[in-house]
């Protein structure tokens, strides 16, 4: 709710205010998230590929730069952990972008505004920083 100004129906109406795409993809993470957590699920970690993979299910370390050999461990779906074994040079294509500064796509966790990079730390982590980001009331 802090990330659309409490106004759940002004997302879909038509001339209503419009909401970034980073904004819209932490409020889908962050409600599933809710939503696994009320059916008792406590893993905290969603897909770094792409956070509308779903959860993770496994760690693995991951080439993140087409240059040099610069690895990180990254939370993968099924589908990305098995692309990370079988062709892992294709998880950078994989990964989510999202629009940015005229007409580029960017990396979702490198986008302006919500600060998604925090789902790295896992999804109690952007939670946090959307409080942390909240306008007062």
């Amino acid at each position: 709710m802090f990330l659309v100004d409490g106004d759940i129906e002004g997302l879909g109406s038509p001339g209503g205010p419009r909401t970034d795409p980073a904004t819209l993809l932490a409020v889908i993470v962050l409600a599933r998230a809710s939503r696994n957590a009320l059916d008792g699920d406590t893993n905290d970690r969603c897909c770094a590929v792409n956070p509308l993979h779903g959860p993770a299910t496994g760690r693995r370390h991951v080439r993140v730069s087409a240059q040099g050999n610069r690895r990180r461990m990254l939370s993968l779906c099924p589908l990305c952990l098995d692309a990370a074994t079988a062709a892992p040079h294709e998880l950078r294509e994989r990964k989510l972008t999202l629009p940015g500064p005229a007409g580029t796509r960017v990396p979702y966790d490198e986008a302006e505004g919500i600060p998604l990079s925090a789902l790295r730390d896992g999804i109690n982590r952007l939670a946090d920083k959307v409080r942390e980001n909240a306008p007062a009331e």
